[in-house]
């Protein structure tokens, strides 16, 4: 099976899960390539010889590409003046998400042009929102390809107009949380057209070992920016120290808040026992976690559901105190495998955290059953299994199709020259 991912930015360090999702594919024997619509970062390499990714081929943005995407618009105006009238009637309401789409026409006609040549049997839409200007491409110019679209984050909240006329067609309509398929359906696509399969986590990175959990150890990770609630879990943290002053907590991940969070950890009187570390490989996060007593999470954005990063925590044997985010339910029982508090409700948060250091609370059968939960349901070689039959479903279906439509105009044209020879 031969797949193209088309993603906006591809390795990107806030999310690793699209890596995790790509080496699973690769492990499992399936061709991959990636195109990406925005230029790279500059530790591109870095990043993919980090995440086991070195040798994977990925088309990369950028001003060279922009200009080869010029050139194909030039040569095929028909095709390009098509895409730009679909971009006006999908979001003339909506003028910023217009001047955007059309900044990556160049672009996704250039990624066109590549699938052309390359032939993949699925174009696999890694978010919903500009990818979906090249699924139109796609689904006018590649009709033996299969067209998969995933939806689940961001790219739901910002209700992109070309988003609903690429769901309707796709020939497999994914997300990875059920708390999704509302949103879904309101695009016109209807529930049991949609496949559901919860995004897993690589088990040989993440999972619980013998390593001796550090006393009174808070970890929390994700970038640090608005929306991840790092101020919040800070203050959780201010809140837990007053009774417990020998707690320390470590910050994993960068970002924009950086430094408004250092002054707000000066500010609550905690600097000394908070530790930024930054953005690290998952090896180094799957060590921190694997130290820590418990892991906090008080992220609020409309587009936080179910992330990744609270699987990687339960997988590797912290009690996770989280926020109600949507889907979280499905990742986690309240008491069972962690705890769920109201979004910003630091009081509730630092009370689960007492719990847990105060031995309230069986914290040891907590992470058991939730390292099993992962183990069972949360699989990354399971839910990428997952995605393969569906779209070996939707290829043998696709080809189908294309051979009665061959076969209908071949015993067309017999008839006709059969009535030609009558005549």
């Amino acid at each position: 099976m031969k797949v193209a991912y088309i993603t906006m930015i591809f390795p990107a360090p806030s999310e690793a899960f699209a890596s995790s999702d790509v080496r699973t594919l690769r492990d499992a024997g399936v061709d991959v390539s990636v195109y990406t619509i925005r230029t790279p970062l500059r530790n591109v390499r870095e990043l993919l010889v980090e995440r086991g990714l070195s040798n994977l081929r990925v088309s990369q943005g950028g001003l060279t590409a922009d200009i080869r995407g010029v050139l194909s618009c030039l040569t095929r105006p028909v095709l390009a003046g098509r895409l730009l009238m679909w971009l006006l009637g999908v979001s003339w309401k909506r003028p910023v998400q217009l001047i955007t789409s059309l900044v990556v026409v160049p672009r996704s006609m250039g990624i066109l042009a590549e699938l052309e040549r390359d032939r993949p049997d699925v174009v696999h839409l890694f978010w919903g929102h500009y990818p979906s200007v090249v699924g139109f491409l796609v689904s006018r110019k590649l009709p033996g390809t299969v067209l998969s679209l995933f939806l689940g984050a961001y790219d739901l909240t910002r209700r992109f107009g070309g988003t609903r006329w690429v769901a309707q067609r796709a020939d497999l309509m994914s997300t990875h949380a059920s708390c999704n398929l509302a949103a879904i359906e309101e695009l016109g696509v209807t529930r049991d057209g949609i496949h559901v399969a919860h995004r897993g986590i690589d088990l040989t990175i993440f999972k619980a070992c013998s390593t001796k959990k550090s006393s009174r150890r808070i970890v929390t990770a994700g970038r640090l920016e608005r929306g991840k609630g790092m101020d919040d879990a800070l203050r959780v943290f201010r809140d837990v120290r007053m009774r417990w002053p020998d707690a320390t907590m470590h910050v994993l991940g960068d970002g924009q808040e950086r430094a408004t969070l250092g002054k707000l950890a000066q500010e609550l009187g905690i600097a000394e026992a908070v530790t930024f570390i930054g953005h690290v490989p998952q090896p180094v996060l799957a060590a921190e976690l694997a130290k820590a007593e418990l892991f906090v999470l008080m992220s609020w954005g409309e587009s936080e559901r179910l992330p990744n990063v609270v699987k990687e925590a339960m997988a590797c044997g912290c009690v996770c105190v989280v926020t109600e985010t949507p889907g979280m339910s499905e990742l986690l029982e309240h008491g069972r495998h962690g705890f769920q508090v109201p979004i910003g409700d630091i009081a509730a948060a630092a009370e689960k955290v007492n719990d847990v250091f105060s031995g309230r609370v069986d914290a040891l059968a907590i992470r058991e059953a939730a390292s099993k939960r992962i183990a069972e349901r949360f699989d990354a070689s399971a839910s990428m299994l997952s995605y393969r039959r569906q779209w070996q479903e939707a290829i043998d279906l696709r080809r189908a199709r294309l051979r009665r439509t061959a076969t209908g105009g071949s015993m067309l044209g017999e008839a006709r020259a059969e009535g030609s020879g009558r005549r």
